[in-house]
């Protein structure tokens, strides 16, 4: 499913390579920015959450969960800090990575802490940060 602005940009895209290679130059870098454009997030960048969601999922996967937990802290305190930068960009989308990030944060900190859901609330974080950032 593409969006407008992804169908025009995938469009764009495929006119300026069919331009210029007529012409023996193929110049695509910003065209490619172009379409990277369209699918951003309203968020903004999220790859250094994402990366320390992906980083806390790996730990989980090594079965260290107590060093699964310090990672994730990270992640707590960096969006933390970024909410009054992110949350009025696209407030709808923020709460949906928020609670996301909430039920990570609930897994790893439970009492005793359940590998198998650990890994799955990590799994669904990710896939909703991929979401929202139009991945």
């Amino acid at each position: 499913m593409h969006t407008p602005k992804l169908t025009q940009a995938i469009k764009s895209t495929a006119f300026a390579i069919a331009l210029v290679s007529g012409a023996g130059i193929l110049v695509h870098a910003p065209v490619i920015a172009a379409a990277e454009a369209a699918t951003a997030s309203k968020l903004g960048d999220l790859g250094k959450f994402r990366a320390i969601a992906a980083d806390t999922s790996a730990i989980v996967g090594k079965g260290d969960l107590a060093g699964a937990k310090t990672r994730i802290k990270d992640l707590e305190t960096a969006w933390d800090e970024a909410e009054a930068g992110l949350k009025p960009r696209a407030p709808q989308d923020w709460h949906v990575v928020d609670k996301a990030i909430d039920r990570a944060l609930e897994a790893l900190r439970a009492s005793k802490p359940d590998a198998a859901n650990c890994k799955q609330s990590l799994a669904d974080l990710l896939a909703i940060m991929d979401k929202t950032s139009g991945k």
